[in-house]
């Protein structure tokens, strides 16, 4: 048996997204850990759906617009699953969501997260690391902009 992709029909968001997100983006994912929360959580859901609209913009990207968002969306969730085993550990609790991560008093379990998820056998991944790095700060721009207002 191999994973398939679910029809967007049979997802369901928490939150207002447009049908086009939810087909091209959302209905893409194959049912896992990581792509559940991803399809599941607010907060993700909402930076996938601003960056689909941003990426999907720019003329030139047309052919990225997909593949880029369903693996910046796929990054945030493997590092939130990172930072929530590390605020088990490091704390003791088990209620965190993915605004946490930007969470100051959280800080510590992000950073050891952070270099869990890059670090390999090979040395740190520095690419990934930047990437990681943006993608934080779009999540904060995010949840500010979200809760703020």
């Amino acid at each position: 048996m191999h994973p398939t992709a679910i029809s967007a029909s049979f997802i369901a968001v928490p939150c207002h997204v447009s049908e086009e997100f939810k087909v091209q983006i959302l209905s893409r994912f194959i049912r896992y850990r990581v792509a559940i929360l991803c399809q599941t959580d607010e907060t993700l859901v909402n930076v996938g759906q601003k960056l689909f609209f941003k990426v999907k913009a720019k003329k030139y990207k047309k052919t990225e617009v997909k593949r880029s968002v369903l693996c910046y969306m796929r990054r945030l969730g493997s590092l939130f699953v990172s930072f929530k085993e590390e605020c088990r550990q490091l704390n003791g609790c088990s209620k965190v969501k993915v605004k946490d991560l930007v969470c100051r008093s959280n800080f510590p379990a992000l950073i050891v997260a952070v270099s869990k998820y890059t670090d390999s056998e090979s040395g740190m991944k520095a690419s990934l690391k930047v990437s990681i790095y943006r993608l934080l700060k779009k999540l904060a721009k995010v949840i500010k902009s979200t809760y703020l207002d």
